[in-house]
């Protein structure tokens, strides 16, 4: 760790950090693709009335089969996300509709819409 007068070895300081950025980028990729495997989640539990458990096994297979759409996807509304924070949080509250919408058609081009619920009223009568 010291060199020959006490100083420190610039070698495991380099070796240090070199290891800090290895550690930590491989945990923002495991968070990434995580994230990506729940991204239909939600929606599937809504949706189909599936269980978590059911809705996260089908949000996984679903989102790894088209991991790279969805990757971009996510990018996509980072960078958005981050442009309306950069303008004072102001578009923030313009860019969370688009992404919730984007990842909406992403849900209905992977996935497709499930029946409609039975248990619902009939709509309201037109008027003329």
């Amino acid at each position: 760790m010291l060199g020959q007068r006490g100083e420190p070895n610039p070698g495991s300081m380099l070796a240090f950090f070199g290891i800090f950025f290895v550690y930590w980028f491989i945990m923002v990729v495991i968070m990434i693709v995580i994230s990506i495997a729940f991204t239909f989640a939600y929606p599937l539990i809504v949706d189909r009335g599936l269980s978590g458990v059911d809705a996260v096994k089908l949000s996984f297979r679903a989102a790894m089969a088209n991991f790279w759409r969805l990757l971009g996807l996510s990018l996509l509304s980072a960078v958005l996300g981050f442009a309306g924070v950069i303008l004072c949080y102001v578009g923030v509250f313009l860019v969370i509709p688009i992404t919730l919408a984007a990842v909406a058609v992403a849900y209905e081009q992977v996935l497709g819409l499930g029946e409609p619920a039975s248990n619902l009223p009939p709509p309201p009568p037109t008027f003329n």
